[in-house]
């Protein structure tokens, strides 16, 4: 079997990915609203019920009329988890490419 260089540095890259290189995933989610966002009266139960929620108290049930903001904030819990999983493969790869085509770039320059 024969194989180029640009896959034999790519399958020997480094494990560990430098510090100083840096993919970015396109398509990050969007954050929702905080709950000071709301525009709630500060003095209302909907503002402490959401605030306390907001703020981590995930067993407190939200009003119906404040389901959405549970929901849009589980939604994008969810994304983001796969949105970073996305994030640290890709890397992974994206690192190998890169790592493979300096290699063979420098190895030009030397022959």
């Amino acid at each position: 079997m024969d194989i180029s260089r640009f896959d034999f540095f790519a399958a020997n890259a480094p494990n560990e990915i430098p510090f100083w290189f840096e993919y970015k995933e396109p398509n990050a989610p969007q954050r929702p609203k905080s709950f000071d966002e709301l525009g709630l009266d500060e003095e209302g139960a909907d503002y402490s019920i959401v605030r306390e929620w907001y703020q981590g108290e995930q067993y407190i049930t939200l009003p119906d009329h404040l389901k959405f903001f549970g929901e849009s904030w589980q939604k994008y819990w969810d994304e983001k988890v796969a949105y970073d999983l996305r994030q640290k493969i890709n890397a992974y790869f994206a690192w190998r490419i890169y790592y493979a085509d300096r290699m063979c770039q420098l190895e030009k320059q030397h022959l």
